[in-house]
């Protein structure tokens, strides 16, 4: 190539790869992944001679494929969904007998339907009991087990009613009252007054104070503060602010 060529083709702009061009990338990629495996599997049919020959060579045929598929394309790792730690086989067994029991009265005559569904009753009493008592208890060894104090276990506790910092505020509180009161409690622990101190006279000074902001200055701040939340755990949205 010449270069006026090289210069061109320099000039010349590259042009976005499409979902096509990627598709037609993969399915090169699997092709010369599969063709070294072709002639041995084509041969391995041509010598099968019974059903299990057939069956091993399929079954060989969709292992190459499955292996091709997995070194060419990206897989996403799909966590499996597993029942919660408080539902055991013994809860489970305990839920198919109800079923079965209300079937049964169901289906019974008219002058036993009575008794069977008080004994259905007072079984799906004693089922609901052991399921609370599984609930706390695998509650509790889930907050127990849990190595961060803001991770998944006070997300579904609190969700969005109560930030972290109120947590300490709300401990052995008296909680009634409106919610300013309840607001003037929480800041009240959060940050207590200071203690009086001795006026001693070799910390006095004689520094002015600083001078006031003006109210123009603090109502163009407020203006223009950035919509969204405050850093920190307490997230107080800045909407309310202005």
């Amino acid at each position: 190539m010449t270069d006026i060529g090289r210069r061109e083709s320099r000039l010349i702009p590259r042009l976005p790869i499409t979902p096509k061009d990627l598709s037609s990338q993969f399915k090169r990629k699997f092709l010369n992944k599969l063709k070294p495996s072709i002639n041995p599997l084509l041969e391995e049919i041509r010598n099968s001679q019974t059903q299990d020959d057939i069956n091993k060579t399929t079954s060989h045929f969709q292992n190459k494929i499955i292996g091709a598929c997995k070194s060419t394309y990206k897989t996403k790792k799909q966590e499996v969904a597993r029942p919660p730690s408080r539902y055991t086989s013994k809860l489970e067994i305990e839920k198919n007998r109800l079923k079965t029991l209300r079937r049964r009265a169901q289906r019974a005559p008219q002058d036993q339907r009575s008794r069977r569904f008080l004994t259905l009753k007072k079984d799906q009493f004693l089922y609901m009991r052991h399921v609370k008592q599984a609930k706390n208890s695998g509650w509790k060894t889930f907050c127990t087990n849990a190595s961060n104090p803001y991770g998944k276990q006070y997300k579904a506790a609190f969700r969005k009613t109560i930030k972290p910092a109120h947590l300490i505020a709300l401990k052995n509180s008296n909680l009634k009252g409106g919610q300013l009161k309840i607001a003037d409690n929480i800041l009240e622990q959060m940050f207590p007054n200071p203690l009086d101190y001795a006026d001693l006279p070799t910390l006095r000074t004689n520094t002015p104070d600083d001078a006031s902001f003006p109210k123009k200055e603090i109502e163009n701040v407020i203006k223009n503060i950035h919509k969204g939340k405050a850093p920190g755990p307490d997230g107080i949205d800045n909407i309310i602010i202005q």
